[in-house]
């Protein structure tokens, strides 16, 4: 699926700059070697391990200290590391923090590993990386304000239809906010879009049992 999107991309656009973000759980030798093949930019989250966790002992010491005068401090090193799948080294980033919660200091640690960038570090971690979750929040929209998940058709292409035209809701929606901008709807959710702006006309019969609504 990559490889065809890069290809449509890059026939589309001249020269465009690909960018592709992942987390940890989709990462793997065989994917950076197809990223690193096609000229790709990309950063994709490394799963931690005992080896991850010793590459950051030195910034644990410091962030260690500020924690127990109820400090959180974040710190963001670069090092070189070497995965049993990978044939070379690649250097990663390895988020460090210790937060205080509830009385309890909490260890945390991340790594991101990046590739084909000019920058490196709290930049590429906290601006590149970490704006995946705007993406993340758009996807929760649909799945909220335009049931997107309502596939129960038994024929996949019917579900597959029902997925484009949600699509296409979801692009007008979008059309709208577009329209609105300095407005009061101009960052509102497609929730907040259907509630206010859609009219929705129903015949309301209510009767000593039940009340049953016939909408149109």
């Amino acid at each position: 699926m990559l490889k065809r999107l890069v290809l449509k991309l890059r026939a589309a656009f001249p020269d465009p700059r690909i960018r592709i973000r992942l987390d940890s759980g989709f990462g793997g030798a065989n994917l950076y070697g197809f990223f690193d093949a096609q000229n790709v930019e990309y950063v994709v989250g490394v799963a931690t391990n005992s080896v991850l966790f010793r590459l950051a002992e030195s910034a644990f010491k410091i962030v260690r200290a500020d924690a127990e005068q109820d400090i959180t401090t974040v710190s963001h090193g670069e090092d070189l590391y070497i995965a049993k799948a990978w044939s070379d080294e690649q250097r990663v980033i390895i988020k460090t923090q210790i937060t205080t919660h509830s009385h309890r200091k909490l260890k945390e640690i991340s790594a991101l590993l990046g590739r084909q960038y000019q920058g490196f570090g709290q930049r590429l971690y906290e601006k590149i990386y970490c704006a995946r979750g705007n993406s993340e929040r758009r996807i929760k929209e649909r799945k909220d304000g335009l049931d997107i998940g309502r596939t129960s058709c038994t024929s996949i292409m019917a579900n597959q239809l029902r997925v484009l035209l949600n699509d296409a809701a979801y692009v007008l929606f979008q059309k709208l906010r577009l329209h609105a901008q300095g407005k009061r709807f101009a960052s509102a959710q497609v929730s907040t879009l259907c509630l206010h702006l859609l009219m929705l006309g129903a015949w309301i019969e209510p009767s000593m049992q039940r009340i049953v609504c016939a909408c149109c």
